[in-house]
């Protein structure tokens, strides 16, 4: 698994130092041992670079392992209300600790919710903010309440 962004170490041959005309490098002796420990510094960056790569990968697949990303041939749902009701839902869910007794991020769950529904939630929190000081906050789950009930009290619906 790749991070999204590449990690390149930097480049420095043994060229530049040994025709850098630095006061400090003066003597062949000491243009050897600058390349030498430049050298081994380069190497400790890419030790460290690695390490942090594994580190990254390995929080990536801690914090998404019940959250597995879906390829777009496997997803068969697509979100097709608007995008803050499910931000609406969103929220709710959370608050409502759906997701792993409730020991999940909203993060991760909008992640989720992005991958199942083929939606995307950038910016939530700035919707869920704008969502708060509309007239009715919650018109979404106040309208899926009253459809769900309406749907129980007639049990000859053609959909019950």
């Amino acid at each position: 698994m790749a991070l999204p962004f590449p990690i390149k170490p930097p480049t420095i041959t043994h060229s530049f130092i040994l025709e850098s005309n630095f006061p400090v490098l003066q003597g062949e002796v000491s243009k050897k041992k600058a390349a030498t420990y430049l050298e081994k510094a380069v190497q400790l960056v890419d030790r460290r670079l690695e390490f942090v790569e594994k580190q990254i990968l390995a929080e990536q697949a801690a914090h998404n392992c019940p959250f597995k990303k879906q390829t777009s041939s496997q997803t068969s749902l697509k979100w097709t209300a608007k995008k803050t009701d499910l931000i609406e839902l969103l929220y709710a869910l959370d608050v409502a600790g759906c997701f792993n007794s409730g020991n999940v991020s909203l993060n991760q769950i909008a992640v989720y919710l992005e991958n199942v529904f083929s939606v995307n939630l950038s910016h939530f929190s700035r919707d869920f903010y704008e969502m708060r000081i509309r007239n009715n906050q919650t018109p979404f789950i106040d309208r899926l309440k009253t459809l769900l009930k309406k749907r129980m009290d007639n049990p000859k619906s053609p959909y019950g």
